[in-house]
C-alpha cells in the first residue's frame, strides 16, 4: 500500500487517523454518516473499534447502507481515541436475568433546520431514512442486547400514541448520486401511488455478535410526511411485545474456504453445530444470499437432524456458475419443528477477484536540467476477473516527500486482462535542484495496487541528497582521480568523460547558476 495517498495528506497535517473511501459512495449517505459517526464515537473509544461498531450498526439499517459499509475504512492508528461524543441510538442492555418481553419507547421531539428553502427534520439521537426519490425523513433506533441462547422470533407493535400534526414543511428529496458526480437536476418525489411516507411503522433485525450474544436493532418510523399536502404526522410513544425463545442449539462455526473466488468456482462451506441441552429435532436451512439486497440466490442445504444432541457438522458445496460477480453471504438458520429460530449466523464472501497491477512505469530522462520536460508513462493491467473502475495517480515528490506535481486519470470499466496506459509530461521549469521520486499507483475497490516509482535527478547532484554543493565537487574530484565507472549524472558538460572540466563547471555553477548551466548526458 502506498504511503502518499489522500489519507496521508491528512496525516502530514497532524491527523491521527483518517476514515474514508477510495471509491465513490452515495452522496446522501456520505453526508449523513460523518456527523452520525462522530456522535456515536464514545469517549476513550479507539477509532478502529468505533468505526467497526458504526459499520456494524449501519449494516443493520437496511440494504442501502451495505455499500457504504464495504467501501469505507480506517487508515492510520486504529487505537487512536480519547475523544468526546454523545449518546446515539438508545441501547437497552440488561445485566443478568432474561431480557424483557415488552418495550416502551418515548421518542424525543423532532427539530427542524431550514437551509436554502428546504426543511431538514431530525430527531435528537435518531437517524434519517434515505431512499432515492423519497423525502428525507427522520427515524429512531433502539438496540437491545440478548444473552447467549436467547433468540428473537418476532417484534409486535402493540400501540403508538401521542400524535401531533402540522403542515407547511418542505422536506428535501433524496437523490442517490455518487459523491464524485455533479447534478443540476431538480429532485422530485416519486410517490408510487403513496401520499404518505414512509409506509411502515417499524422494522427490526438481529445482528449476531462474535461471543454468541446478539443485538436486536429496532427501527421505529414515527415521522410521516405527505409531499402533496406538506402534512406531518408524528407519534412519540410506542409499545412493543418482544417474542423470543431460549435455545441450547447453536452454530459454533461457519466458514468458507476462501474470502474471494473466481466466477464459476465452487464455494466450500464448513458449518459446525452443537446442542448442549435436551434431544430435539433440528431443521438446518442454509442458503446463498446477495449481500446488497438479502435476496436468496440459491439453496445450499435443507436437512432435518432427528433427535439431535451433541455435535454435528456439514460441508456443503455451491457451484457459482451463471451467477454474476459481487458480494454474497452464506446464511444458516436452525429451527425446531415448530418453526422457531434456534440460531442463525452468516458468512460473507466475494465472487469475482478484483486485482490490478502496474506492468510498466518509466520517466525519461533520468537526469535533467531545470526547464527540461520529463515524460512519464504508466501501464496498468487488470489481472483479476471483474471490471475495474478507479483513479490512476502519478505524483512527483521532492527530497522531503512533498508532492510538487500530480496527475490523475479515470479508469472506467477496465475489463479482465485489459491494460490501459497513461502519459504525462512534467515541466521542470521552476523546480529546485536535487533529486525527485515519481510515484504511480491506481486506487480502486477501496484499495490501491502495489505502487511503482522511479527516481530522477538534476545534473550534478553526485550524492543524490537533493542539493548541489561543495560536497558534490569533492566527490567528483575523487571520481576523477580514481577513474571510476562513467556516471551520466557526473558528466555535467556532456563530453562523455568524467574529468576536471566537470569539476570546474560545477564550481562555476555554484557561483553563477544562471550563467553556468549543467547539462547531463543520458549515456556515454
Amino acid at each position: 500500500m502506498d504511503d502518499n495517498g489522500f489519507a496521508e495528506a491528512f496525516f502530514e497535517s497532524g491527523a491521527g487517523v483518517y476514515i474514508g473511501s477510495t471509491r465513490g459512495v452515495r452522496l446522501s449517505r456520505g453526508y449523513e454518516a460523518g456527523p452520525a459517526f462522530l456522535e456515536s464515537w464514545e469517549p476513550n473509544e479507539a477509532a478502529g473499534e468505533a468505526l467497526t461498531e458504526y459499520k456494524r450498526d449501519r449494516a443493520g439499517h437496511g440494504d442501502g447502507w451495505r455499500c457504504w459499509v464495504t467501501k469505507n475504512n480506517c487508515y492510520g492508528d486504529p487505537k487512536f481515541g480519547a475523544v468526546g461524543g454523545t449518546e446515539g441510538a438508545v441501547s437497552l442492555a440488561k445485566e443478568g436475568g432474561p431480557p424483557p418481553s415488552t418495550l416502551e419507547v418515548s421518542i424525543p421531539q423532532y427539530e427542524v433546520e431550514t437551509l436554502a428553502g428546504e426543511d431538514y427534520v431530525d430527531i435528537p439521537g435518531g437517524d434519517v431514512l434515505l431512499e432515492d426519490g423519497k423525502p428525507r425523513v427522520p427515524y429512531y433506533t433502539v438496540k437491545m442486547d440478548f444473552p447467549t441462547g436467547y433468540k428473537v422470533q418476532d417484534i409486535v407493535m402493540v400501540e403508538k400514541s401521542s400524535l401531533s400534526t402540522t403542515e407547511g414543511l418542505n422536506l428535501p428529496i433524496t437523490v442517490m448520486m455518487l459523491d464524485f458526480m455533479e447534478s443540476s437536476l431538480n429532485a422530485k418525489a416519486n410517490s408510487n401511488g403513496e401520499e404518505w411516507y414512509p409506509t411502515k411503522d417499524y422494522e427490526w433485525r438481529v445482528i449476531p455478535n462474535g461471543d454468541g450474544t446478539s443485538t436486536l436493532v429496532l427501527m421505529i418510523y414515527p415521522f410521516f410526511y405527505n409531499y402533496l399536502t406538506t402534512g406531518v404526522r408524528f407519534y412519540q410513544d410506542y409499545s412493543f411485545d418482544i417474542n423470543y425463545t431460549v435455545s441450547s442449539v447453536t452454530i459454533t462455526d461457519l466458514v468458507t474456504d476462501k474470502d474471494e473466488y473466481r466466477q464459476g468456482n465452487t464455494i466450500m462451506v464448513d458449518m459446525r453445530l452443537n446442542n448442549s441441552g435436551e434431544v430435539q429435532d433440528v431443521i438446518v436451512d442454509a442458503s446463498i444470499k446477495r449481500y446488497s439486497s438479502g435476496e436468496v440466490v440459491d439453496g445450499l442445504l435443507l436437512w432435518t437432524l432427528k433427535e439431535f444432541k451433541g455435535l454435528a457438522s456439514f460441508s456443503p458445496q455451491w457451484d457459482s456458475s451463471s451467477v454474476e460477480p459481487g458480494y454474497y453471504y452464506v446464511e444458516v438458520t436452525l429451527k425446531n419443528t415448530g418453526g422457531n429460530v434456534l440460531d442463525r449466523t452468516t458468512e460473507m464472501f466475494r465472487l469475482g477477484i478484483s486485482s490490478g497491477e502496474i506492468t510498466s512505469f518509466t520517466a525519461t530522462p533520468e537526469y535533467f536540467d531545470i526547464g527540461n520536460e520529463i515524460e512519464i508513462n504508466m501501464t496498468f493491467n487488470n489481472n483479476g476477473t471483474v471490471n475495474i473502475t478507479g483513479t490512476a495517480i502519478i505524483k512527483v515528490l521532492n527530497s522531503t516527500g512533498d508532492a510538487v506535481e500530480e496527475f490523475r486519470h479515470n479508469v472506467t470499466g477496465l475489463t479482465p486482462s485489459e491494460s490501459i496506459s497513461f502519459s504525462d509530461t512534467w515541466n521542470t521549469s521552476g523546480a529546485e535542484e536535487g533529486s525527485y521520486k515519481i510515484l504511480g499507483y491506481v486506487l480502486y475497490d477501496s484499495k490501491s495496487c502495489e505502487p511503482m516509482s522511479v527516481d530522477v535527478m538534476v545534473c550534478g547532484d553526485v550524492n543524490s541528497d537533493g542539493e548541489i554543493n561543495m560536497t558534490d565537487v569533492t566527490l567528483l574530484l575523487d571520481q576523477v582521480g580514481d577513474h571510476a565507472e562513467y556516471q551520466p549524472n557526473e558528466d555535467v558538460n556532456c563530453d562523455h568523460k568524467i574529468n576536471m572540466g566537470d569539476v570546474i563547471l560545477i564550481l562555476n555553477h555554484l557561483g553563477d547558476p544562471l550563467k553556468y548551466k549543467l547539462r547531463c548526458c543520458e549515456e556515454a
